[in-house]
């Protein structure tokens, strides 16, 4: 039986303001106990629940200044405000022209921003690599998939699923669809905490797993080695560009279609082999 769990409203599925408020409005009102127009005006530092209650009705639209101020209150990231604020001069817009130009704005920040949702760094989630894993097929097809199904995807003991599975339940990342499961999220990533022993380990074992994996036919694996002398500061260059390259490949193959594809993990590394030279 399907837990029904309310999913929360993604800003990036919406192309209207007020449509997005309304639909957070009922995901709040639905999950948190005594949330009211009252409450939520408070919480965005609105002097008046009524204006809030007419945006998210669609009688009123938001000013610049009240889109910014409600972008800070409801997001942490400036992407996503930024987002925010064009989507409301987007949902306001009267002419084509506006339109034109606010639409492309939004198209703009989607591509440069790959929505995805934000998994702690934690042993729970990063004690194996068959976590992420499960979470990632999980999310492709949009199905329920039982331990069965998943074990036999991903070669791996039924036991270690189950496990895996009750660590992505308790962060509500799946839910139960009667004996199945199925993910409540689509992407997810993971912060760079620099040091973190717990990401360091994870590293660590997704390598030994690259090392394993000589062993695939050459159609389901590949290797690749760069030298390259650089300046710190052509370094950050360098990093700066391997997280764009992440990030763009990311959006051209995240296909939710799972016919005919396999699960692929692609590690990128960087590190110093040398001391600096002179």
């Amino acid at each position: 039986m399907s837990t029904n769990t309310p999913k929360k409203p993604q800003l990036k599925d919406y192309l209207d303001v007020s449509h997005y408020l309304k639909d957070l409005y009922g995901y709040r009102k639905a999950t948190e106990d005594g949330f009211s127009y009252e409450s939520w005006a408070q919480e965005v530092g609105f002097q008046h629940r009524s204006f809030l209650r007419q945006v998210v009705i669609g009688r009123r639209a938001l000013t610049d200044a009240t889109a910014k101020q409600l972008g800070e209150r409801l997001f942490f990231t400036k992407p996503e405000q930024e987002h925010f604020q064009t989507l409301a001069r987007y949902s306001k817009c009267r002419t084509k022209q506006e339109r034109d130009v606010y639409g492309q704005r939004l198209m703009q920040i989607l591509k440069d921003n790959y929505y995805q949702t934000e998994v702690e760094v934690s042993e729970d989630f990063l004690g194996s690599p068959m976590v992420p894993r499960l979470q990632v097929l999980l999310s492709l097809g949009d199905k329920s998939r039982s331990i069965k199904d998943l074990s036999q995807a991903l070669q791996a003991d039924p036991l270690e699923i189950e496990k895996g599975l009750l660590v992505l339940l308790r962060l509500n990342l799946v839910e139960l669809d009667g004996d199945n499961y199925k993910a409540t999220v689509n992407s997810f990533k993971v912060p760079a905490e620099l040091g973190s022993e717990v990401l360091l380990d994870y590293h660590k074992k997704i390598l030994q797993d690259a090392i394993a994996a000589r062993n695939l036919p050459h159609d389901q694996r590949r290797y690749k080695s760069l030298l390259m002398a650089m300046s710190p500061e052509e370094f950050e260059q360098f990093l700066n560009n391997m997280n764009a390259f992440a990030k763009e490949q990311l959006q051209k193959f995240d296909n939710p279609s799972v016919e005919g594809r396999r699960l692929f993990q692609v590690n990128l590394n960087l590190f110093s082999v040398s001391t600096e030279l002179t």
